[in-house]
């Protein structure tokens, strides 16, 4: 700024006044240029070149028209006034890119004139170069906007689009002439009433709904942060001339809403300033795509599971019909501890049966509810063995938990062959009793107890060296479960086992 020279339009009604500060700028050198115009159309003509770095003037100068209009011309100013003139200077010194002096009667104001000049024009220089800066960043923001793949828009309070992107043209439509036009033109007529804020709302008037609660609007308007996420809504696209309307390209999008202005980051002002700004933005990401595959995906699953079903229902049956097959060879041995094998082996095939037809009936074709499987399970080794006819009861106590099959056929083979066991030797001739059965839970471990109020086992019977098949079986079970069993000195026979709890 010192290298070059600085022109001063210097408009006083004082002529000894430019002739003084002139005296001053060449005796002191100051890289001023003087302009001293006569009239107001001096001035103008000064101004329309745009060859005025800042402007110097008083109150009457040409009756104070000039000091009247200063606001409308760009440049930095100085106001010559006089201590009358608080009440005027106040009115026209209206940023800090313009100051004042008072008039000293011995023109000593104008020697400090030309620091206040610079004052005053590197003021107006640091406001326009903050003005480029904004310029430069809204541009910037604005870029990036538009160069998102995402509609981004904000609508005034009553939900007309005040700005849309270029995304937007992927629907059909040009920004341009969404301008001032209602949210619901992209929309499909039967989503308005769903999300519209001005029909949704009058179903919830003199209703506490909390944020968890409170409906997804389009045109979201609440204050504070609260904002509407995942609001799904199908687009209208616009179409083109000529253009035959296809199923694909129905588009859904995927809403994200924010509320009153200020909610999104806008200055709403402070009280006294008037100045608030309300409405909504929004972001509307096309999820068309993703809704397809997801459609996909929940048809090749659903085919999955039919498939693993029939797979279940295919060996369920093939089991089904081994243990048929046993039962048929079973009536032609005439030794009746062969028969027993026979029929162990039979209720052990229908174990595994059972399993592939609760699989098959369930809605979860990897887990077991297991209640109702061991339930199944002990009911028909009952039937099998006579029980009920012979007055032996069963006690029942087992959690609602479900099992994977890894842990449920183990489970169910263990429950088999104890249950068995207390049918066949816990209560000789035809001596009735109970049998209970009771599955628990606790945080990670699982603790199964099979019991018995029958004859009992041989006193210190050791069941983990025991060479008989179904106490081996017993043995490997527990083994497979990963659990350690243990026998307890109730009356009659009663086996403990621990083993990890893997349910849901």
């Amino acid at each position: 700024m010192d290298s070059q020279k600085i022109i001063v339009l210097f408009a006083s009604s004082d002529k000894g006044e430019y002739l003084t500060f002139q005296s001053i700028v060449t005796n002191q050198g100051y890289p001023f240029l003087l302009r001293f115009p006569q009239s107001i159309g001096e001035v103008d003509t000064l101004l329309q070149t745009g060859k005025v770095d800042v402007v110097v003037t008083d109150l009457a100068f040409q009756n104070g028209s000039f000091a009247d209009w200063l606001f409308l011309w760009p440049f930095p100013f100085v106001l010559l006034a006089e201590y009358l003139d608080r009440d005027r200077i106040e009115d026209i010194i209206k940023d800090m890119s313009c100051g004042f002096l008072i008039r000293d009667p011995e023109k000593r104001h104008l020697e400090v004139l030309p620091i206040l000049l610079r004052k005053v024009i590197r003021d107006h220089e640091a406001r326009k170069r903050q003005g480029i800066e904004l310029q430069l960043k809204e541009q910037q923001y604005l870029d990036l906007v538009q160069a998102l793949p995402d509609v981004v828009y904000s609508v005034d309070e009553n939900g007309y689009f005040t700005f849309v992107n270029d995304a937007v043209r992927e629907l059909g439509y040009e920004p341009v002439e969404l301008i001032g036009k209602h949210f619901s033109v992209l929309l499909e007529p039967e989503e308005v009433p769903r999300v519209s804020r001005r029909i949704v709302l009058q179903q919830y008037q003199g209703k506490a709904t909390g944020p968890a609660h409170a409906p997804k609007l389009f045109d979201e308007r609440r204050r504070g942060p609260r904002k509407t996420m995942g609001l799904e809504v199908k687009l209208r696209i616009k179409r083109r001339e000529g253009c035959v309307e296809r199923e694909e390209e129905q588009r859904i999008g995927s809403v994200i809403s924010y509320g009153e202005v200020d909610a999104a980051g806008y200055f709403e002002g402070q009280k006294g300033q008037g100045l608030k700004l309300k409405g909504s933005v929004g972001i509307i990401h096309d999820i068309t795509q993703r809704k397809v595959e997801q459609e996909l995906l929940r048809e090749a699953l659903k085919e999955k599971n039919l498939l693993l079903k029939e797979i279940h229902h295919r060996v369920k049956n093939n089991l089904q019909i081994i243990s048929s097959l046993l039962n048929l060879q079973r009536r032609y041995i005439r030794d009746p501890e062969d028969a027993k094998l026979f029929l162990d082996s039979q209720m052990q095939v229908r174990s595994m049966a059972l399993v592939h037809e609760h699989l098959y009936q369930s809605d979860r074709i990897s887990r077991i509810e297991i209640r109702s499987y061991l339930q199944t399970l002990c009911e028909n080794l009952f039937e099998a063995y006579g029980a009920y006819s012979r007055g032996v009861k069963l006690k029942f106590q087992v959690e609602e938990v479900a099992f994977d099959l890894n842990t449920a056929t183990p489970l169910g083979l263990l429950v088999n062959e104890l249950v068995s066991n207390s049918l066949k030797y816990a209560f000789p001739g035809q001596q009735g009793g109970n049998i209970s059965v009771q599955l628990d839970t606790n945080q990670d471990t699982c603790t199964l107890v099979v019991a018995d109020d029958g004859v009992g086992l041989p006193e210190n019977f050791p069941i983990e060296r025991s060479e008989t098949l179904g106490y081996q079986l017993i043995v490997a079970l527990v083994e497979q479960l990963e659990g350690t069993l243990e026998s307890l000195p109730w009356k009659g026979t009663a086996f403990r086992i621990y083993f990890p709890c893997r349910c849901r």
